[in-house]
């Protein structure tokens, strides 16, 4: 597993509430909430994505770290992707796999070492320290990228544009967008 900047007990609290999660709440789990978006959150984040690129059918989507499932559940609300993937680790892609049961969404532990017309990343691809695999492999092979920053641990050597994050979260925060 890559390092990552949540360690210790905060980690293991995190990944023993995603083995254990109910579905029924995942959305108002305390632990679980310390780490993911709130729905309203990734409903604002759709829409600055449709603001950016319009509509997301037929589009091939990566999510980088996809916490409970919640930005590809608001994706498909709307839309009707080709493909959608999410990269995280094992006991999230299976709180993933059991969430987002009825849409057609794959998660995984690594990139696919496909191309994608978008790349979306919550926060995650900004808190792996260590994060050139998934700028390498995924990042660099999406025609478009929505990434939300709270670490200036992503660097882009490639045209891009860095804009305000959504309304509620840290001033410090930013969306990194190409």
């Amino acid at each position: 597993m890559l390092e990552w900047m949540i360690k210790g007990k905060p980690l293991e609290e995190y990944l023993q509430a995603c083995r254990n999660a109910d579905l029924t709440t995942v959305e108002t789990d305390a632990v679980l909430m310390r780490m993911f978006n709130t729905p309203e959150a990734y409903q604002l984040h759709l829409e600055n994505m449709v603001k950016h690129f319009g509509s997301l059918d037929r589009m091939r989507i990566c999510e980088i770290g996809g916490g409970y499932g919640g930005q590809c559940k608001a994706v498909f609300g709307r839309f009707t992707p080709n493909c959608y993937h999410i990269i995280d680790l094992p006991e999230v892609c299976e709180l993933q796999v059991r969430y987002c049961r009825d849409l057609l969404m794959r998660s995984t532990t690594k990139p696919t070492g496909q191309d994608y017309d978008l790349v979306i990343s919550n926060y995650a691809l900004s808190e792996i320290p260590d994060n050139k695999l998934y700028i390498d492999e995924v990042v660099k092979r999406s025609k478009h990228g929505y990434i939300t920053c709270n670490t200036d641990l992503v660097q882009l050597d490639f045209p891009h544009s860095r804009h305000p994050d959504i309304k509620g979260e840290r001033e410090t925060n930013y969306i990194l967008i190409w």
